[in-house]
C-alpha cells in the first residue's frame, strides 16, 4: 500500500506540467518550420466600371465633400456618360459666354456657390451642377451593384478579398521578404514569395515586413527613373519543431511523449502564416518638361510676325530679347519735281539709305544743291517685338510649377522654382541640358498612402510643405487627387513671364502594367496671353455735345490728357488658346512707369503696382495726380 501510494504522487508531477504546458501550446496558433508561400496583392485606385449595355462598361460619377468623401451618386444616362465632361463653373460660364451656340440651361442654377458642372459634351447640356466636387467613382475594388456613398472599398486594400476584382492592379512590381525570396507581380497584380520558420519548440510570434518596389519613369537627365517602396509589416508565427522538442525533453519516454503533444497540436491546427499581405499603391510621379518658344498666344495672332523676328529661343549664357530688325523703306520723290515754278524740272539725287533728296531748282546739277530734304519713310506694319533671343540657365530655373484640378478649379499643389541640386528622388526639376527648356518631377499622393504604421504626421505635414498643397492640417482629411481626374498643369517662368500649360488624367488607367507615373504633353513655354486695353474718360468742353462725357481708345503711341477725369486700364489674361486659367493661377504685376534713362524705366503715381489676375480685370487712373506729368509712360508688366 506504501509503496503503491508513494508511486502516485511522483506519476502526478509528471503529468501535470506536460498538461499545463500542452494547454499553453494549445493557446497559441502555431506552424511548422521551413519554407511557406506568403502571398498577396498589390493594387492602386481606379476608376469603378459599371455595366452600360451591349457589353459596354463606363464611368459612375458621384459628388466629393471636401474631405474627399463619397456624398452622393448622380444619375446619368448611358448615352450622357460617353461625353460627360467635370469643369469649374468658371470655366463653363467662360466657354458659353464666347460661343453663341453655347447657351447654359436656364432650369440649372449656375450661382456662385456652384463649384463643379458637369456636362454633356456633345450637346452642351448641362447634367449636373454641384457646390461639391464632381468626379468619377475611384476605388480599389470594384463590386457591381454597391453604392458609392459611404464605401469603405475606396480607401485602402484592408480586408481584400481574393475574390474581389482590383480596379487598377499593379503589375511588375518586384516584391521582397528578409525571411526568404523575392516575388514580381502578376498582370492581375497578385504574388507569391517564399518565407522560412526557423525551428523552435516553444510557440513564437514575431513581426516582420516586406517591401514592394515599383519603379517610375520621370523627366531628369541625370537619373530619369526611379524606384518607390511600400512596407508592409506582417505577423510570423512558429514552433512545435518535433526534433527541436525531442531534443529539449529528452531521450525518456515522458519527454518523447511531450515532445510528441506539442507537434501533433502545431500540425493539427495547420498552417496558420496563411494570411495575405497586401500593398495598397496611392501615389503616382507626376513629370515632364516644358520647352522655351516663341509661339504667339491667341491675342496676338492676327498681328504678323516680322521676318527678322525668329520662333526659337537659344540656351546661353545670358537671357537676351530680340526687336524688329527690318527698317522702314525712305519714299523716293515723284519725279517731276519743279520747286521754283519755272516750269523746268529740277534736278534731283535721292539716297534711299538715308531718305536725303538733294534738289537743283534749274534742273542742272551745279554746284551745291539749292535744297536738301529728308524724305518719307513707308509706313511700317505692326509686328512682335521684344520676343526671347536666348534665356540662361538661372533664368530658366526660375519658373514655377502649379496644378490644378480641372473639374473644379483647385489648386492641388505648387512649387516656386526648381532646384537642381534637390537631393529628393520624387521632388524638384531643372534646366534641360543643352536646350531652353525645363523639367520637373513631383510625387502625388492619395489618401491611403498615408494609412502605414511608417508614416507619422510630421511626415504628412513636410510633404504637404514641399508640394504646397491646399490642406497643411492633415493627409487623412483632404480631397486629393483621383485617378481618372483631369489636371491642368501650369509652368510660368518668372524672369521672362513664358507660360504654358498641358492637361492630363491623374494616374496611370489605361496600362497598369506601366510604372507608376504619368507624364503630360511637352508643355510649350511661350509670351503671356495677356491683352491690355487703355482708355480715356474726358468732359467734352465745347460743341453741342458740349457737358457730355466719353470714353475715348488710347492706341499704342496714343496720348491722354492731364484734363482727363481718368484713365481707365483694362487687363484680360487667358491661356496661349483663349481657354479661361483658374482664378487661383498666380498672376503678374503692371505698372505704370516712364523712361527715365536708357533701359530704364520707373514706376510713377499713386497707381505705382497693380494686380494683373486671371480673367478679365479693370484699374482706374484718377486725374489730375500728382506725380504724373505730360512725359510718355508705358504699362510695365513683370
Amino acid at each position: 500500500m506504501h509503496s503503491l501510494f508513494r508511486r502516485r504522487p511522483r506519476l502526478y508531477c509528471i503529468i501535470v506540467p506536460m498538461f499545463l504546458f500542452i494547454i499553453f501550446a494549445g493557446s497559441v496558433s502555431v506552424a511548422v518550420a521551413g519554407p511557406q508561400i506568403k502571398y498577396g496583392v498589390v493594387g492602386a485606385r481606379g476608376v469603378v466600371l459599371q455595366d452600360a449595355g451591349q457589353g459596354e462598361k463606363q464611368p459612375v460619377w458621384v459628388e466629393y465633400n471636401e474631405k474627399g468623401e463619397i456624398v452622393g451618386k448622380i444619375n446619368v444616362s448611358a448615352s450622357a456618360r460617353a461625353h460627360a465632361v467635370a469643369i469649374s463653373r468658371v470655366a463653363y460660364l467662360a466657354y458659353a459666354a464666347g460661343d453663341e451656340n453655347w447657351i447654359p440651361d436656364p432650369s440649372v442654377s449656375l450661382n456662385e456657390n456652384i463649384s463643379t458642372v458637369l456636362f454633356n459634351s456633345a450637346t452642351r447640356q448641362v447634367i449636373f451642377a454641384s457646390e461639391n466636387n464632381i468626379g468619377p467613382w475611384v476605388a480599389f475594388v470594384s463590386v457591381d451593384g454597391a453604392d458609392p456613398v459611404g464605401s469603405h472599398r475606396q480607401k485602402t486594400l484592408f480586408g481584400y478579398d481574393l475574390q474581389d476584382s482590383l480596379t487598377n492592379p499593379v503589375a511588375g512590381a518586384q516584391i521582397e521578404c528578409p525571411l526568404g525570396g523575392n516575388g514580381v507581380t502578376d498582370e492581375s497584380g497578385r504574388y507569391g514569395v517564399s518565407i522560412y520558420t526557423y525551428p523552435s519548440c516553444f510557440p513564437y510570434v514575431e513581426t516582420h515586413a516586406m517591401y514592394a518596389r515599383m519603379r517610375f519613369n520621370k523627366f531628369d537627365p541625370d537619373n530619369p527613373s526611379g524606384y518607390y517602396y511600400l512596407f508592409q509589416p506582417f505577423t510570423l508565427i512558429g514552433g512545435g519543431d518535433l526534433d527541436v522538442c525531442s531534443a529539449m525533453m529528452g531521450p525518456t519516454l515522458m519527454g518523447q511523449i511531450a515532445a510528441m503533444s506539442i507537434s501533433n497540436i502545431a500540425s493539427s491546427s495547420g498552417v496558420t502564416n496563411n494570411f495575405p499581405v497586401n500593398f495598397t499603391v496611392d501615389v503616382a510621379m507626376l513629370s515632364g518638361k516644358g520647352i522655351m518658344d516663341n509661339t504667339i498666344p491667341a491675342f496676338g495672332r492676327d498681328i504678323p510676325l516680322d521676318d527678322t523676328i525668329s520662333t526659337a529661343v537659344t540656351l546661353a549664357d545670358t537671357t537676351a530679347y530680340q526687336a524688329v530688325k527690318t527698317a522702314a523703306k525712305y519714299i523716293p520723290p515723284e519725279a517731276p519735281l519743279d520747286h521754283n515754278s519755272d516750269g523746268i524740272p529740277d534736278y534731283f539725287e535721292f539716297d534711299e539709305n538715308t531718305g536725303v533728296v538733294n534738289i537743283w531748282v534749274d534742273g542742272l546739277k551745279a554746284g551745291e544743291p539749292d535744297m536738301t530734304l529728308q524724305a518719307e519713310r513707308e509706313p511700317v506694319p505692326p509686328s512682335h517685338s521684344g520676343l526671347l533671343a536666348s534665356i540662361s540657365t538661372a533664368d530658366l530655373q526660375n519658373t514655377d510649377i502649379y496644378v490644378f484640378r480641372v473639374s473644379n478649379d483647385q489648386l492641388m499643389a505648387a512649387r516656386a522654382g526648381l532646384d537642381p541640386s534637390e537631393s529628393s528622388p520624387y521632388y524638384g526639376g531643372g534646366a534641360l541640358k543643352g536646350e531652353p527648356g525645363v523639367y520637373y518631377k513631383m510625387l502625388m499622393r492619395g489618401p491611403a498612402s498615408f494609412y502605414s504604421p511608417f508614416i507619422d504626421e510630421e511626415e504628412i505635414l513636410e510633404w504637404a510643405k514641399i508640394i504646397n498643397t491646399a490642406d497643411k492640417s492633415s493627409g487623412f482629411s483632404y480631397d486629393n487627387i483621383r485617378p481618372g481626374e483631369a489636371i491642368k498643369v501650369f509652368l510660368v517662368n518668372r524672369a521672362t513671364g513664358y507660360m504654358g500649360s498641358a492637361i492630363t488624367s491623374f494616374g496611370n488607367l489605361d496600362a497598369p502594367s506601366t510604372p507608376i507615373n504619368f507624364i503630360p504633353n511637352t508643355i510649350t513655354m511661350g509670351p503671356p496671353n495677356i491683352r491690355i486695353n487703355v482708355e480715356r474718360h474726358h468732359e467734352i468742353k465745347t460743341g453741342v455735345t458740349a457737358g457730355e462725357s466719353k470714353d475715348d481708345i488710347i492706341g499704342f503711341e496714343g496720348s491722354g490728357l492731364t484734363s482727363d477725369d481718368y484713365i481707365k486700364v483694362t487687363t484680360e489674361w487667358t491661356d496661349a488658346d483663349g481657354s479661361p486659367l483658374p482664378p487661383g493661377l498666380e498672376g503678374f504685376t503692371g505698372r505704370l512707369a516712364k523712361v527715365v534713362d536708357e533701359n530704364t524705366l520707373q514706376s510713377t503715381g499713386s497707381l505705382a503696382n497693380f494686380e494683373i489676375k486671371p480673367g478679365r480685370h479693370t484699374e482706374m487712373i484718377q486725374l489730375p495726380q500728382g506725380g504724373i506729368d505730360k512725359a510718355h509712360y508705358y504699362i510695365h508688366i513683370s
